[in-house]
Parts: C-alpha cells; sequence; structure tokens
C-alpha cells in the first residue's frame, strides 16, 4: 500500500521536573542558611511542602500527547505498560512491539527492571511464544495464545481495532457510546472492556481496561509511533532452528 500520511507530532510533555526539584532543593538550603541554619516551624512545614511537591512532579508519570494520526496507517511502534491479573497472580511488564497492519505483530515483553523475559509474534493465523532465556518456544493459533497467556478469547486484528479503530467492533460488540459519540464500553459473552482514556480527539486508545470471570488485562500506552519501517528480521522465525519447540503445559513451567 502507497500511503501519503499527514504531518504528525507525536510527544511527550516537556521535562521540567528535574529542574523543578533541584529549584525546591536549592530554596530550602537558603531558607536555612538565611535563618542560621534554624528554620521556624512555619518556613519549615513550607519548606518541606515544597520539597514534597517537587518530588511528587520528579515522579509523576507524564500522559501521551498525541496531536495527529495519519490517515492510513501501515505499522505502528511503540511502548506500554501490561498488568494481568487472575485468580491466582498479578503480573506487572513493560512492553515494546511493532506491528504490521494488518494482521503481523512483535511484542517484546520486559520484568519492571527492563529485563526481556518473553518475545510474542502474532502471525496470523499462526502465534508464537519465545523465551529467549530458557531456549524454548510455543507455537499454535492466535486464539489458543490470547486464551492462555492473556486470559481472553481474541484474535490480533480484533486487538488492533480495540486499540485504534473501535468503530470496527461495534457490529460483534455490544458498546456505549460517550457524549460525543466515541466508544467507550464493550461487551461480548463473558468479556467487557473499558476504553478508559484515549489520546485528545484521536481514536488512538492509551489506557484500556478487559475484564474477564476470572481476571483483567490492563494496557496503558506511553509512546507511539505511525509509519516506521520495520528493521530487518523483525519477524524472523530463526529460534525455531536454535530453540527447543515445548508444549503449553510445559511453558507454564517456564512461565512460573
Amino acid at each position: 500500500m502507497i500511503l501519503l500520511p499527514l504531518p504528525r507530532k507525536i510527544c511527550l510533555p516537556e521535562k521540567r521536573r528535574v529542574p523543578l526539584l533541584k529549584l525546591m532543593t536549592c530554596l530550602h538550603t537558603k531558607l536555612t542558611l538565611n535563618n542560621k541554619f534554624s528554620l521556624s516551624p512555619r518556613k519549615r512545614v513550607f519548606s518541606l511542602g515544597l520539597i514534597i511537591l517537587g518530588i511528587f512532579c520528579q515522579c509523576r508519570v507524564p500522559s501521551l500527547y498525541l496531536e495527529q494520526v495519519p490517515s492510513q496507517i501501515t505499522t505502528m511502534e511503540g511502548y506500554a505498560s501490561l498488568v494481568i491479573k487472575d485468580e491466582n497472580h498479578l503480573s506487572r511488564s513493560k512492553v515494546s512491539f511493532f506491528v504490521l497492519l494488518p494482521d503481523r505483530a512483535r511484542l517484546d515483553i520486559a520484568d519492571p527492571l527492563g529485563r526481556t523475559r518473553a518475545q510474542i509474534l502474532f502471525l496470523s493465523p499462526r502465534a508464537y511464544l519465545v523465551l529467549p532465556g530458557k531456549k524454548v518456544y510455543w507455537e499454535g493459533r492466535e486464539e489458543e495464545l490470547f486464551a492462555n497467556f492473556f486470559g481472553l478469547t481474541f484474535t490480533w486484528r480484533e486487538w488492533n481495532n480495540l486499540l485504534i479503530n473501535q468503530e470496527a467492533l461495534a457490529a460483534d460488540w455490544q458498546v456505549a457510546r460517550d457524549a460525543a459519540g466515541r466508544i467507550r464500553q464493550g461487551s461480548r459473552e463473558n468479556l467487557t472492556f473499558e476504553i478508559q482514556n484515549y489520546a485528545q480527539q484521536t481514536a488512538v486508545v492509551t489506557e484500556l481496561k478487559i475484564s474477564f470471570p476470572r481476571g483483567e488485562v490492563r494496557w496503558r500506552l506511553t509512546k507511539i509511533l505511525f509509519n516506521h519501517p520495520s528493521r530487518e528480521g523483525i519477524f524472523s522465525l530463526d529460534f525455531m532452528n536454535r530453540y527447543q519447540r515445548q508444549n503449553w503445559a510445559e511453558m507454564e513451567e517456564f512461565l512460573k
């Protein structure tokens, strides 16, 4: 497909948190020195409050700012946080992803410290879960991977539509809209989703919650870029020559 995308501007708010924290610290030092190393109780409270405010701003996670989305999209790449909760456990992960529409994707899943734990490939209709550290992999249908790994009855195309093209879901889901006409909730059989935030006036979902009888999945988008070329070998299946194939029960033991 030949594309003529619109100009795009995708950015995060400017990082002004470190200077603010430094300002608070300097202010506290100046107040202390000007009072001969002794602050009145009121000034101590005021100074401490400023420092706490600075620390809060330093730690605050900025929301994604997305001014425009191309009129046609062939690829998406970016970062997100993923939380999977069921009756037995809670897992938190960082995800980097590359999507080649309509039905190819790679997800690299890391723990909160940034160490890669798993790679997922969706090459419709097949899907692969790879554990590089264990030198093993699983292969099956994409619906099986969604059911086994995420606990959801989904296809990759449905997931894509949920994130960037919600109107495509209206035929198969019972949906609820907000005052602006955008889809906010949906239900199908034993699944429900709630779109908690969009990126400004675009159709890009930044915060999503999917609930099912045994738990929930939460997705929070932190960065996204459109229509960048894929790097060579990103969808390579070379690992099949080097790693050992396992069934799902065996993979679950490695995932513990």
